[in-house]
């Protein structure tokens, strides 16, 4: 089974590695008609505090 948290290759511990993913996710969202809406706050997670809400 893969596990992301021993996964080498992303350090999800650098801002720079976070920022890349939410830009690959907006990108991806636009292309399908999503605009961002609204930057949330995120509980209980692991890997990230804050995310966009799209509509």
């Amino acid at each position: 089974m893969y596990n992301i948290k021993n996964n080498q290759k992303f350090d999800f511990n650098k801002d720079e590695i976070k920022q890349c993913i939410g830009r690959m996710v907006e990108k991806i969202m636009a292309d399908y008609g999503y605009t961002p809406d609204k930057d949330m706050e995120l509980k209980d997670t692991i890997f990230f505090k804050n995310a966009m809400k799209y509509k």
